[in-house]
């Protein structure tokens, strides 16, 4: 996944609307596709999550986006990068102004374009075509969410809208960051093991570096961070409950962020 303002615009391929490519999957392939967008809404969301960034479809990207949509989950928190470029890219926008319309329904838009998309039926065939065209009519992500007039707040859910601290953040919590992090506390609970001795250190440190990067991406607030955790992983916990995991990631995901600054730092 690349950033709008790292697109080459002149030289990507025309960009089609999630509708548009639901529409073009060819009649012999459409019950097999049927089925398999079926199957998404009995799996978990932990089971979805890989699927963002292990699909090579642009339509099942869609398919998964309208079902974590569905369930109220942040587009943010859909999981990692994708690598299906601007098509891809174009559908992260799309789903961060569904999500928008969703949490933001009386919102006022600065630019006229922007606010013709947020009084269209949301993913109806007019609000997919006004998609394609906020998208086609600025590129960078900057002048995106001064068009549509978006409050810092309003943009921490975001996937292709998030501001550039949230992007940083992103990029560090998947992939080898999410992994290091991982590794650091599973290595401090070796040391000064959980005491309920319910779960193993790897079993803890995954949860709990769940949790972190739920929390750090979704505003920091405590009772979010519990509500959003039972949405992804089915499993209830309280905010007292989330405060005590999150406190005892925060010296080591601190100790972690000092020592990659100086390993990339200049001698």
């Amino acid at each position: 996944m690349l950033w709008p303002e790292e697109l080459d615009m002149h030289d990507a391929p025309a960009i089609r609307s999630g509708a548009e490519l639901l529409a073009g999957i060819p009649p012999a392939e459409r019950a097999r596709f049927a089925a398999k967008t079926e199957t998404l809404k009995h799996c978990t969301a932990l089971e979805l999550l890989p699927a963002m960034q292990g699909t090579h479809s642009v339509a099942t990207l869609w398919a998964l986006h309208l079902e974590f949509h569905r369930r109220g989950i942040p587009p943010i928190l859909r999981g990692p990068r994708h690598e299906l470029g601007p098509q891809g890219d174009f559908l992260d926008l799309a789903a961060d102004l569904l999500w928008l319309q969703r949490q933001w329904p009386e919102h006022r838009c600065k630019s006229r374009l922007a606010r013709a998309v947020f009084k269209a039926e949301p993913d109806g065939p007019i609000w997919h075509g006004l998609a394609l065209a906020f998208s086609a009519s600025i590129g960078s992500t900057r002048g995106r969410a001064i068009s549509l007039g978006l409050h810092p707040h309003q943009r921490h859910d975001l996937r292709s809208l998030a501001d550039a601290s949230t992007r940083r953040r992103f990029d560090g919590l998947h992939g080898e960051g999410f992994g290091g992090l991982r590794d650091a506390l599973i290595s401090a609970l070796v040391e000064n093991p959980d005491r309920s001795g319910r779960t193993s250190p790897a079993d803890t440190a995954s949860r709990r570096a769940f949790l972190w990067r739920i929390h750090q991406l979704s505003g920091q607030n405590h009772q979010r961070t519990a509500q959003l955790w039972a949405l992804i992983s089915g499993q209830p916990i309280t905010r007292q409950q989330t405060a005590r995991h999150i406190a005892a990631v925060a010296p080591i995901a601190a100790q972690l962020e000092r020592s990659q600054k100086r390993e990339t730092s200049p001698p």
